[in-house]
């Protein structure tokens, strides 16, 4: 099944899509504990990662190496933008 993900600075939140630009609410995913890994490619999935909370593990899959590539940068991206928010807002 598709899941749209949408990153934030501080959560994951994950939703499918109901019609055209519109998405429906599946949950949230704190990015703090999150560990994102490459999945070695096989010929059931190419360009898979696996995220990790130490709760629970998912599996998603890019349609592209490029995609996969995009979405393995963005986290530590968004953590650390994150973090030089609140950085900056602490007196």
């Amino acid at each position: 099944k598709y899941v749209f993900l949408f990153l934030f600075t501080d959560m994951l939140l994950f939703s499918k899509q109901i019609k055209s630009r519109q998405y429906k609410f599946q949950r949230t995913m704190p990015l703090a504990p999150l560990k994102v890994e490459i999945v070695p490619a096989n010929d059931d999935n190419k360009f898979a990662f696996r995220l990790l909370n130490g709760v629970e593990e998912l599996l998603l899959y890019s349609t592209t190496e490029a995609e996969r590539r995009a979405w393995l940068e963005a986290f530590p991206s968004a953590r650390q933008m994150h973090a030089s928010m609140h950085t900056a807002q602490t007196p």
